[in-house]
């Protein structure tokens, strides 16, 4: 995964890669900043096979430790930053992770998982600033000369389904890179992609294409929640044309006054996982935001299995269509 960015950052290199609400970045500062970290993590002790916790919400933080994780071969260990200390502490006690990379707004919750759970082989890290509390300070903006090959481990994926036990579904370079080429092939994910996440990027379905955008060199736009009205605004002000969520969140911007009269015409892609979309509410998104959607069935360790796209939506309605008249005919026979 890491060689996606290294080759972005050589091609374009000043092209925006991601913005959040702090600042934005280049690819080729986001791959010097990686590479930074991925050194910075290496004199600490990190190396080749060891996991890394990361429990950092929708930030650029957030891949530049994915990123430096996978150049040295670590495995990176997502959390939900909105987990209480039972549940923290049962995870991270269960994985036992080398470093924990947190966001300050998480060390109170860490704290109380220490409590109740054997944490003392855990060695926290705080991102209390943009050098990571100086772990950034001084260090190489060279390549790591870390050898990782295709099936060497890339991060553990947590899940328990729909009505599983919690697991952990550990993941290979190359797993998820089929994933950014199956997104590629079925959404046609690229270069050309302005996108946006406002789920939680610790999710394997907004990772993925988030993930995926960087390797192709799109550009990423990360809100750390989701707000309907503001996300209609970021649609027509940045021209965003791909976007994925569920069901839920697609209703509530439905809901919005005068939802009619926001620019969502540069959509290409509005992808829709998670659940079922009622036909009304389906009929609302393609009048009212885009005829673009995709709706997909996924798991988390497989990534999308099953797709349909806009133009099979449109052979349904016509079916349907079809059927109608052959079942009037009949009837007036």
């Amino acid at each position: 995964m890491g060689d996606g960015l290294r080759r972005n950052a050589y091609k374009l290199p000043v092209k925006i890669a991601a913005k959040d609400r702090f600042r934005q970045i280049t690819y080729s500062e986001l791959n010097t900043r990686v590479n930074q970290l991925a050194h910075g993590l290496l004199s600490m002790g990190v190396r080749k096979g060891d996991s890394v916790g990361v429990m950092v919400g929708n930030r650029i933080e957030h891949l530049e430790i994915l990123f430096a994780t996978a150049k040295i071969g670590a495995l990176a260990i997502p959390l939900d930053i909105k987990w209480k200390a039972l549940e923290l502490g049962s995870v991270v006690s269960s994985f036992k992770p080398s470093l924990l990379i947190l966001q300050h707004e998480c060390v109170e919750e860490l704290e109380r998982a220490k409590s109740t759970h054997d944490l003392s082989f855990l060695k926290p890290s705080v991102v209390s600033d943009l050098s990571y509390g100086g772990l950034l300070d001084g260090q190489s903006t060279a390549e790591p000369g870390v050898h990782v090959g295709e099936d060497d481990p890339f991060a553990v994926l947590l899940t328990s389904g729909t009505t599983g036990f919690p697991k952990g579904c550990l993941t290979t370079h190359r797993t998820f890179v089929f994933h950014c080429i199956n997104n590629a092939i079925e959404k046609g994910l690229g270069v050309h992609d302005r996108a946006l996440l406002a789920s939680p990027i610790y999710f394997n379905a907004g990772r993925s294409f988030t993930l995926g955008i960087i390797y192709y060199g799109g550009t990423m736009f990360l809100h750390e929640r989701f707000d309907a009205e503001e996300i209609l605004k970021t649609i027509e002000r940045e021209k965003i044309t791909y976007m994925g969520a569920v069901p839920t969140m697609r209703e509530r911007m439905l809901q919005v006054p005068g939802v009619e009269q926001y620019d969502t015409s540069s959509l290409r892609c509005l992808a829709i996982t998670g659940g079922k979309v009622h036909e009304p509410i389906l009929q609302a998104l393609r009048k009212q935001i885009t005829p673009n959607i995709y709706r997909t069935y996924a798991s988390t360790d497989s990534g999308q299995m099953a797709i349909s796209k806009p133009e099979d939506i449109d052979k349904a309605a016509s079916s349907r269509w079809d059927a109608g008249v052959v079942r009037g005919s009949a009837h007036r026979r």
